[in-house]
């Protein structure tokens, strides 16, 4: 459900969301792959991203699929495959899923939302690849 997330942020999005967006990226921006904290920012962007998509529903579905993340079995699952270069590029990603949805905020005729979209598929293809151990 996040690339649809994305979309309806993208042409949703109020200019306060867009800066709670941007706020849960520059937190991410500021720690590290070995810093813990970084899955709580990692949940505060998607989280806003959901609030950002206008639509009730969508906050809730998000909520629950993200509650298993903090079961210490995902944790370290996660940790298994994960590492400063993975979380660079989800950093990457997350920067280009918020530029389509500024984007969007202000010219819905862009086209932005399915750029949205687009980016948050890369992002899911990726994620999933890296936590079943296939490299893409």
């Amino acid at each position: 459900i996040e690339p649809d997330i994305a979309a309806l942020a993208a042409r949703n999005a109020t200019p306060g969301h867009v800066a709670a967006i941007a706020q849960a990226l520059a937190d991410m921006v500021c720690c590290s792959a070995d810093d813990v904290r970084r899955i709580e920012y990692d949940r505060e962007f998607h989280y806003q991203l959901a609030e950002a998509a206008g639509n009730s529903a969508l906050v809730l579905a998000f909520q629950a699929l993200w509650t298993p993340r903090a079961q210490p079995l995902y944790r370290r699952l996660e940790d298994h495959f994960h590492n400063e270069q993975v979380y660079q590029r989800a950093i990457i990603e997350h920067r280009e899923i918020l530029e389509a949805v500024k984007l969007g905020d202000a010219k819905a005729e862009t086209g932005t939302p399915d750029a949205a979209r687009a980016e948050m598929e890369d992002n899911d293809a990726l994620s999933l690849g890296l936590r079943v151990g296939y490299r893409f």
